[in-house]
């Protein structure tokens, strides 16, 4: 498990104005989000009235609580682990009033935390592998409606809250055989079944070991309304939404044979003429890139092994020393972005491409 943070900056309240009913402020802050009215998961969420603040903390559990008992493993990239230890991770999501300031008082608690969506009286909570729904028109008993529990094989890429619905966007490891149809989550206790005849395969050819789901949930009931799902790679993938459209994006590395057949053709002095007439065909053969990587190498030993010693290690200086060169020019053709994009109704797949290089975050797209 990787622990990223971001930083998003949610005041409390900041009121300008305030009448004798004590109506809510006619300003108050709001998460910073990349699209304005597409709202993106924080800690802290308002409505001008109330604050939801999810905490969490490190410490001894508290009386009547059982949380899991975890460590950092070191050396694990994070990866966190069940170990006897006095200290745990908890947390809850606290209900204040805030408005009127002199009112402040805690209303209610949550006893999960995680980042939170906030629509009118629902409050979206992401925990772990769930997220659940809770009714918070009553602040003093937050009520769960419903819950979205992640398949064993997704991980959460992102999510979004626009027009009552929450978008979210998941990331199935296929690396190893698995049954038709897929599951990508449990929504309210029922399976949700995607055919494989129903997941999109771009054209553009790349390393596919993953598949990606769209879903679009009632922010109300948890009811999906869509979804959609495609194959791409599982390196990077960076969620962008606009008012309408999604764009899920994943990286993969380049062409290896055509990046080194157009370095061989800048070279033709340190290789002989066959082997660059087997390099152009090669490209053109419909066989996995694992296979062309394997004729590739086959085509360099045969080449290789009827030169001398003395030849076989001068070659091998001059390609290191020419491609070291030809790679600071020309590096960028190695890094690929693979691009799709989802329109909202229906969430159907309106297209996909890909570009060089790799996106650093969200904020590397605006459509």
């Amino acid at each position: 498990m990787r622990s990223e943070i971001g930083i998003k900056s949610t005041a409390l309240q900041v009121p300008t104005s305030m009448d004798s009913t004590g109506s809510a402020p006619n300003r108050y802050s709001e998460t910073n989000v990349q699209v304005s009215g597409i709202d993106e998961p924080d800690i802290v969420k308002n409505d001008g009235k109330e604050i939801y603040y999810s905490n969490q903390n490190w410490g001894s559990p508290s009386v009547g609580i059982e949380p899991m008992p975890i460590k950092i493993m070191a050396g694990s990239g994070g990866i966190i682990a069940p170990e006897s230890m006095p200290y745990y991770q908890q947390g809850e999501v606290k209900l204040i009033k805030g408005f009127p300031a002199d009112a402040l008082k805690l209303d209610g608690k949550i006893d999960k935390y995680g980042e939170l969506l906030l629509s009118k009286n629902i409050l979206a909570v992401f925990s772990g592998n769930k997220v659940y729904g809770y009714d918070v028109s009553d602040k003093t008993k937050p009520t769960q409606k419903w819950t979205v529990e992640l398949g064993e094989r997704n991980s959460l890429i992102g999510s979004r809250l626009y027009n009552g619905k929450i978008y979210l966007a998941t990331r199935e490891y296929t690396y190893q055989p698995g049954p038709c149809p897929l599951v990508p989550m449990t929504v309210n206790g029922t399976k949700l079944e995607i055919r494989c005849t129903d997941i999109y395969y771009p054209p553009v050819v790349v390393p596919a070991d993953s598949v990606y789901h769209v879903v679009a949930i009632d922010v109300n009931t948890g009811d999906v309304k869509d979804k959609t799902s495609f194959i791409g790679s599982s390196s990077e993938s960076v969620l962008y939404m606009s008012n309408n459209s999604i764009y899920l994006t994943y990286f993969y590395p380049g062409d290896t044979i055509k990046y080194s057949y157009n370095f061989f053709l800048e070279n033709k002095d340190l290789v002989p003429s066959w082997l660059i007439e087997k390099m152009q065909k090669l490209q053109s053969y419909d066989i996995s890139e694992s296979a062309k990587m394997a004729e590739y190498q086959n085509l360099l030993n045969k080449w290789q092994s009827a030169l001398s010693e003395d030849e076989r290690l001068k070659v091998q200086n001059e390609l290191t020393n020419k491609m070291s060169d030809y790679s600071a020019a020309h590096l960028r053709e190695l890094e690929q972005t693979g691009i799709v994009k989802i329109g909202l109704d229906g969430l159907k797949v309106l297209g996909n491409g890909n570009v060089q290089g790799r996106l650093l975050n969200q904020f590397s797209m605006d459509e």
